[in-house]
């Protein structure tokens, strides 16, 4: 609500009341944001403005003096005037992207566990052209890292030439890269050493093939059920609430490899509820149509269940369901 609450030196004041509960019929409406706009017109008049003097003035244009002549005017007609602050201070200027004549440095953004290459071409407009590969040095943090070089024996990085690393991207809740940092140092860099490696001895490998699928759906403090675990990589969301007597959770996912191989099921499950009995929480695990097995077990906890997959189970795309079967002597069973 807005109204006129006076004239003070001259200056017409105005008092805006924001009420955030508003009866509505038989509801309540509750506005969570409000947003205040003060707007000055232009080239208001002596009478129009009431401001004394001050309106008559010709105003600056928008802009840095703009904002001080306004500031100015509404200091002069207030009393507290060192309490009167810009809503909006102008903003810092950006800082320059452009090299600033220190060592060629670049940053190698990684989002997955593997081996990666960096070639002249991605880093010749960063300054490296030319450098000395002897002199590469490649870090995740403070850690130095060890790469591989690819290119001839020469002290100058050419067209054609690249470095391969293995990378190990580390967890973040907050990003899903991980940054690794590449200067063109004074020092020398740490290469690859060379081992033996008697592969002729070692029995043939099955290639290994990892797929995450996580959906974050609930925020788990809206569940008021006291002190919870967080997640397995620390945060407080999960995908689903599974109740006993509910309806079955079901959801599916695709496989890219071989899905006639064994395989396994690893499940990140936290029981939001407890009761006395032990174990008071258990899951029934099905795969397109074959079960898995059941996890259990008690109170507030987080537990990670890994379940064998049979061979022939898995198909190009699956089914996964999840149900709480229910437990005797318990009669409130929860848990994501």
């Amino acid at each position: 609500v807005l109204e006129e609450a006076g004239v003070l030196r001259g200056v017409r004041l105005a008092r805006v009341s924001f009420y955030p509960a508003i009866p509505d019929g038989d509801r309540l409406r509750v506005y969570r944001r409000v947003r205040a706009e003060v707007t000055f017109v232009p080239e208001a008049t002596e009478a129009e403005g009431n401001l004394r003097g001050e309106a008559g003035r010709k105003r600056p244009g928008r802009g840095e003096d703009g904002r001080a002549w306004i500031e100015g005017l509404i200091r002069r007609a207030v009393l507290n005037p060192q309490d009167v602050v810009p809503a909006f201070p102008a903003p810092p200027p950006a800082p320059s992207l452009r090299p600033q004549g220190g060592l060629p440095e670049a940053f190698l953004e990684v989002s997955r566990p593997g081996l990666y290459r960096v070639t002249w071409e991605d880093l010749e407009h960063l300054g490296f052209s030319g450098a000395n590969p002897a002199y590469l040095r490649l870090f995740r943090g403070t850690d130095e890292v060890a790469y591989e070089w690819s290119g001839d024996g020469d002290a100058v990085f050419e067209p054609g030439e690249s470095i391969f690393f293995y990378a190990e991207p580390r967890f973040s809740r907050w990003t899903p890269v991980d940054v690794y940092r590449l200067v063109a140092d004074t020092v020398p860099g740490l290469p690859m050493g060379a081992r033996a490696s008697p592969w002729k001895d070692l029995p043939a490998g099955a290639p290994l093939i990892e797929q995450v699928y996580e959906v974050n759906a609930l925020y788990t403090p809206n569940c008021f059920c006291g002190r919870l675990p967080p997640g397995r990589d620390g945060d407080r969301w999960v995908w689903a609430d599974l109740k006993s007597g509910a309806s079955v959770f079901s959801t599916t996912f695709a496989l890219n490899g071989d899905a006639s191989s064994a395989a396994s099921l690893t499940l990140w499950m936290i029981g939001y509820t407890s009761a006395p009995a032990n174990p008071d929480h258990r899951v029934e695990v099905v795969l397109n149509g074959v079960p898995l097995g059941r996890v259990e077990w008690d109170g507030r906890t987080a537990v990670t269940a890994t379940l064998p997959i049979p061979p022939t189970v898995l198909a190009p795309t699956n089914t996964l369901q999840l149900s709480l079967p229910g437990i005797p002597g318990v009669s409130v069973e929860g848990a994501w």
